[in-house]
């Protein structure tokens, strides 16, 4: 299963999705965390965020584009919308 499968079509089992889904949604967060400075339960460094600003956005705006797509399924999209909600009251 590859990440094109987790959010369009996939044909794999309910269990087996949800634990895909969760995976990505770590890893994006992860990944958000890691450019931002963030560490669970703190503010990202506002350093950090300067300096990696256009990678933030250009993630940030990818899945925001995935969001309209209407052959994304919708567990995937909501996994897309836990991600911005979770990172709303952080300065990115």
């Amino acid at each position: 299963m590859n990440l094109m499968d987790i959010a369009y079509k996939s044909t794999a089992d309910r269990e087996t999705m949800d634990e895909a889904l969760t995976a990505v949604q770590f890893f994006w967060q992860s990944i958000l965390d890691s450019l931002s400075g963030a560490k669970r339960g703190e503010q990202p460094k506002p350093d950090m965020v300067k300096e990696n600003k256009p990678i933030i956005d250009s993630l940030l705006t990818t899945m925001t584009m995935s969001l309209n797509s209407r052959t994304i399924q919708a567990e995937a999209r909501d996994t897309i919308l836990q991600i911005f909600t979770k990172n709303i009251g952080k300065k990115l």
